[in-house]
């Protein structure tokens, strides 16, 4: 039987392991070495932050544009970024400017996302709090690169007035609390039920909650206001920490496994591709030419021996 203070030392390793990537591998990343987060910028200038998982999957690396709320960046996108990172996600996280449509700014971010050598081709997903969720939906329009969204209380009595018919459906998690007047149940069902893939996850609903419960505060019990998104009126915010890391994880564990799953999908589309076209070069090669037979090669196929050309092997 364990010692009583080897139960002690449980959450303290889980907890390494957790920040290492999960199962230690055979050659963890001290996390004294690990790379800073850096500023990203395009030629328009800079658009955001870039942080880099701890552990790098092999192959092109998934990532999720993280969009803050109206007032721009804050506290609450540290939790959610954290475990972002600890699922192996890349993150960049961008805001408002006053001198940019939000949009324009969420589309810059997106394109330059893709633009990254160690991210090129690998699926993008976007988590959003409040304002910077309804841009998201109604500011981007059709963007192929987005898989997944993860939509923080984004106004959904608003947005759902304002979602343009035929709105791209995709992989979709809305999160709210019940006791938020612009982010109504039936609304965030009816969001969900638009832009969500069919029989795609209903939203989380939050007993009690209300608008940016995961807003920090060194007193929960001193509530403020702030803009409601698509509307000229403020909210008050009661701040709940105890939620916190539920909707990080609920919304790290949606992304990671939404983007795991367009990834495999993109793989096995290659992979049917090269099989396409290595079955039609074999059908229109000529079996026979005098004596010798034409064999056409695939990716799959084993080099050529004594110095015969890989495209073609004359036997």
């Amino acid at each position: 039987m364990l010692p009583r203070r080897a139960f002690r030392c449980l959450p303290l390793c889980a907890a390494a392991l957790l920040l290492a990537g999960g199962i230690a591998t055979a050659d963890p990343t001290p996390l004294d070495e690990l790379a800073p987060p850096h500023v990203m910028a395009d030629a328009q200038g800079q658009l955001g932050l870039l942080s880099e998982p701890i552990t790098m999957p092999a192959g092109p690396t998934p990532a999720v544009l993280v969009v803050h709320d109206a007032l721009g960046p804050d506290l609450r996108a540290l939790p959610y970024v954290a475990q972002l990172l600890g699922a192996g996600l890349a993150v960049l996280e961008v805001a408002p400017e006053d001198d940019e449509p939000f949009g324009e700014r969420i589309r810059r971010a997106l394109r330059l996302l893709a633009q990254q050598p160690r991210l090129r081709g690998a699926p993008i997903g976007m988590l959003a709090f409040g304002a910077g969720a309804r841009a998201a939906m109604l500011g981007v329009g059709e963007q192929s690169e987005v898989a997944a969204r993860v939509l923080l209380y984004p106004g959904c009595r608003t947005l759902l007035r304002d979602l343009p018919e035929g709105a791209r459906r995709d992989a979709l998690l809305v999160i709210h609390g019940d006791a938020d007047p612009a982010n109504r149940a039936e609304d965030c069902a009816a969001v969900a039920d638009r832009l969500a893939l069919p029989h795609g996850r209903r939203p989380i609903v939050y007993r009690g909650a209300g608008y940016a419960w995961d807003f920090p505060s060194a007193d929960p019990l001193a509530p403020w206001l702030y803009p409601a998104p698509g509307e000229a009126i403020r909210l008050r915010i009661q701040p709940a920490p105890a939620l916190v890391s539920f909707s990080a994880a609920e919304a790290a564990a949606f992304l990671s496994s939404a983007l795991g799953r367009t990834r495999r999908s993109r793989n096995a589309d290659r992979r049917q591709g090269e099989a396409t076209t290595t079955a039609w070069v074999m059908s229109r090669a000529p079996p026979f030419i005098g004596r010798r037979k034409i064999v056409a090669s695939s990716v799959a196929a084993k080099p050529a021996s004594r110095g015969i050309l890989s495209s073609a092997a004359l036997l």
